[in-house]
């Protein structure tokens, strides 16, 4: 077959904090494996000149989105800003060039199948049209979801593009996502049976080596978390934890790695004389990632929600305890008391205590360490989920 993945993330060394991104960057690696054709096409969210470039023998056609000068002349620009053009046209642009770029791109590529995500929906107006291979839409925290958590207000163009990508999920062939529970919460948000989502859990690259935490002593112990420092991410839920650790364990160290949009860590600093103990390395690359699960004893992401959740996946590899929140569909990747721990969303108490629990217990660690390694081993490789999502697709193509 020959595949086009359509998606606005793609992974990079600058972007690995996205789920999204990563996700496609591993099945792609996962459908060359197999001998499938893979073409990328790329709608970046603040990248405006379109390209088209080689990256790990995959051919990625990237599409920007161009801001006309007029909007920026002194006199009618005033104009374009007090309507707020700048929040909505690169967005309505954007729909209407990848529609255009779709058309003629799907065409003479001899695409036999499209994978998108949900995110954005910039797949909603091409979806439109009849005469266009199957699309296959994966759905994962939507966008209206996302944003419900956000602590400011939510721009136009988030609030447009999160219509959009109900209207992506309406026109698609095949939705799939990656959890029962995610499925179920879909059902309520979109008025859509679960049933009619594939479910494909996620995979990730499985090293044949790595480090177990043998770590007898509490002293120096890491705590690791990774991901964007937004609300949704429970950020604000770890940093109300922490003094709370350290008050009993004044030796503990938390490293937190992704990006701060929203200066969480500023902040936290500023109000906090804890710097010794807690250490913001914002964005870092794939290899600085991995030394990071390597090193830490205990992986913490207590998110209000997650449609999956990559990063346990990625600190399980590792033999590594989780710990996340019953929230989404984390349960279904962290089984609670046996390869990490689960609490509710929001309380930070909670989160102190199982921190704390598993510090001051290396026999638990490194047993629930074992455990998560042999689950991720059995149910979230690459492989599986590559040849789920190809036997899905043929399914598709018969139908």
């Amino acid at each position: 077959m020959k595949i086009a993945i359509a998606t606005p993330l793609y992974a990079t060394d600058e972007n690995c904090d996205s789920g999204i991104a990563l996700h496609y960057k591993h099945l792609t690696n996962g459908l060359l494996e197999l001998g499938h054709e893979v073409v990328i096409y790329f709608f970046p969210y603040e990248i405006f000149q379109s390209s088209t470039y080689e990256s790990n023998g995959v051919t990625v056609h990237q599409l920007g989105c161009s801001i006309p000068k007029l909007f920026y002349r002194r006199g009618i620009g005033r104009f374009f800003k007090f309507f707020k053009t700048l929040e909505w046209y690169p967005t309505l642009s954007m729909q209407r060039q990848a529609s255009t770029f779709l058309k003629k791109r799907v065409y003479e590529d001899r695409i036999d199948i499209i994978e998108s995500t949900s995110n954005r929906g910039m797949l909603a107006n091409y979806a439109k049209y009849r005469n266009r291979p199957p699309i296959c839409t994966r759905v994962s925290t939507t966008m209206t979801s996302a944003y419900a958590n956000a602590r400011n207000d939510v721009p136009i163009n988030y609030q447009i593009e999160a219509k959009l990508e109900k209207l992506q999920i309406k026109r698609s062939n095949s939705l799939v996502t990656h959890s029962h529970r995610h499925s179920e919460e879909l059902e309520k948000e979109l008025g859509i049976s679960n049933k009619h989502f594939k479910i494909i859990p996620h995979g990730i690259p499985i090293s044949p080596k790595f480090k177990t935490s043998t770590k007898s002593k509490t002293k120096d112990l890491k705590v690791l978390f990774v991901g964007r420092l937004e609300r949704r991410k429970g950020i604000d839920v770890l940093l109300k934890a922490i003094p709370l650790v350290l008050s009993e364990i004044d030796s503990v160290i938390f490293s937190i790695i992704g990006s701060d949009p929203d200066g969480f860590s500023k902040i936290f600093l500023q109000n906090s004389s804890l710097e010794k103990n807690v250490l913001f390395k914002g964005k870092v690359s794939e290899e600085e990632l991995r030394l990071a699960y390597q090193e830490c004893d205990i992986l913490v992401a207590p998110s209000y929600y997650e449609s999956f959740g990559l990063i346990y996946l990625e600190a399980m590899s590792f033999a590594k305890p989780t710990i996340g929140t019953k929230a989404g569909g984390i349960p279904d990747v962290i089984v609670d008391n046996e390869t990490g721990r689960l609490i509710e969303p929001g309380d930070h108490q909670a989160l102190a205590e199982a921190i704390i629990q598993l510090a001051n217990s290396p026999e638990i660690r490194l047993e629930m360490g074992t455990n998560g390694r042999k689950r991720v081993e059995a149910l979230f490789s690459t492989r599986r989920m590559t040849e789920s999502t190809v036997e899905h697709f043929q399914e598709l193509l018969l139908n």
